[in-house]
This record gives C-alpha cells, sequence and structure tokens, in this order.
C-alpha cells in the first residue's frame, strides 16, 4: 500500500475533519495524525468511509448535535475512557444510516439528560409524530490489552485459552444487553411497535476468524441464544454487527435457524 493510499485527507473526509480543526499537529492533512496515540492509528480508508459517508447523510441539525459530541470526547480519547465513547457515537450515525435504509422516515435523537439518568439513542415516530419505536445503540470493544490478558492468564493450551477469552466477552455483551432493556423500558413503559438494540462489536481480527467464523464457534451459539432470549423475554429485537480492520463496512451477524 502506497503513501497515497493511506492518507486520510480534509478532501475526502470533510465532516471528519470539522472537528479536527484545532489540531496543531505536523500534518493537519491527515486524520491519522490527529488520533496518533490512538488505537485509531493503525486503522486504514475504509474504516473511516463508512462514518463519513453516514454522517453526511444527517440532516444539518442531527448532524451539529453529534459532532458537537464527538468535540467534546475528542478532549479525552483513550483506550480505556473516551475512544469506546467516541466510537459509539460514530456507530449511532451508521444506525441513522441503517433506519433510513429499512424504510423509517421520521428518526430522532434523544437528547440525553444526565439528572434523568441514560435514555436511549433514538426515537421512531409516525406520520402524526406519536412514537413509534425506541432504538438503542451499543459498542463493545475487546481490545488487545484484554487479548494479552487472558493469554498471559491461560497457558494450559489453546482450547482453554479461546474459552476464557470468550467469557470476558460474553460479560461484556450481557451487561450491555441488560442496560440496553432497562432503557428502553423505562424511557417509555407505553405499549409502542419497535424496540431494539442494534450491538455493535469491535473485535480483534484473530478472535474473529477463531470465535465467530468456526461452524461449532461458541460465541456463535452464545448470540444466537441472547439474540432469541432477548426477544423472547424483553420483547426487544438484537441487530448485531462486527467491526474489525479486515473488512470496512461492519458485516451483520446474522444466526444460521
Amino acid at each position: 500500500m502506497n503513501k497515497d493510499q493511506l492518507s486520510l485527507t480534509k478532501a475526502k473526509f470533510p465532516t471528519l475533519f470539522s472537528f479536527s480543526q484545532d489540531y496543531e499537529g505536523k500534518d493537519k492533512n491527515d486524520i491519522r495524525q490527529y488520533f496518533r496515540d490512538k488505537p485509531t492509528l493503525i486503522l486504514g480508508e475504509g474504516y473511516w468511509l463508512k462514518y463519513e459517508r453516514a454522517l453526511q447523510l444527517l440532516p444539518v441539525e442531527d448532524k451539529n448535535h453529534l459532532l458537537n459530541k464527538l468535540k467534546t470526547l475528542t478532549k479525552k480519547l483513550s483506550e480505556q475512557e473516551g475512544w469506546p465513547h467516541f466510537e459509539e457515537k460514530l456507530n449511532e450515525a451508521l444506525v441513522y444510516e441503517y433506519l433510513q435504509k429499512e424504510g423509517y422516515r421520521k428518526i430522532k435523537f434523544i437528547q440525553e439528560n444526565s439528572r434523568n439518568g441514560r435514555k436511549p439513542d433514538f426515537e421512531i415516530l409516525n406520520s402524526d409524530f406519536s412514537l413509534k419505536g425506541l432504538i438503542e445503540v451499543k459498542t463493545i470493544r475487546y481490545s488487545l490489552d484484554e487479548f494479552a490478558a487472558v493469554k498471559k492468564e491461560t497457558e494450559t493450551g489453546e482450547g482453554r485459552f479461546l474459552q476464557m477469552q470468550a467469557k470476558g466477552l460474553y460479560e461484556k455483551i450481557n451487561d450491555a444487553l441488560i442496560t440496553s432493556a432497562i432503557q428502553l423500558k423505562s424511557y417509555s413503559s407505553s405499549a409502542i411497535e419497535i424496540r431494539g438494540v442494534y450491538l455493535f462489536l469491535n473485535l480483534d481480527s484473530g478472535i474473529l476468524m477463531d470465535l465467530i467464523f468456526t461452524p461449532t464457534s461458541d460465541l456463535e451459539q452464545f448470540l444466537c441464544k441472547t439474540k432469541k432470549d432477548l426477544y423472547s423475554k424483553e420483547q426487544v429485537e438484537l441487530k448485531i454487527y462486527l467491526l474489525s480492520g479486515i473488512f470496512g463496512d461492519p458485516k451483520e451477524f446474522k444466526c444460521k435457524d
């Protein structure tokens, strides 16, 4: 891959660069320099392109709402703190795009208010502006640091390593979905047509290959059971998307049943 292919310029990514205009680094024309100390440094054009596209599709008011949140989060980006929240906000733009493709035309960001606790991310409205549905977006990262920590703890063989590695991921997923179900219920107890969660799993490519694409993968069985249980118990529809450096746009995870 040559230098030109690695360059992520303002010309290609005007929306993403709109919140990095105060950056004083050596190369203001490469967004990877803006995130030079962040886990995004190794990510290429395909990673950013999907977000630029989704952000450009947002109505002006919603775009400004999201960009203001992104600008705030860039002040404290780190692997442990700001970056997961930053990435989740970018994924909200993707979900807005997905909802539009599914035919929904009245989609509204829900304004956050810390005094009233966490809220879902989107309202879907009927033509008369009554509430049709609620959508929550969750992003789970299984970082290389966690990967290394589990590997260090388990020196007894590959099978046990993969099993324990997945266990930490299961706990993260369970916690996120329990929180999501509570948020969707607490925001509106009335009967509405749609309660949905979009779950993005940002996994190391090695974990994807070992746990997702293996025909008898424990993780695959866990995700499918979780998806079914969440709907039967909470009447919440779960959609799962996989994020990784091995493909550009998120890959929707579908059960084989």
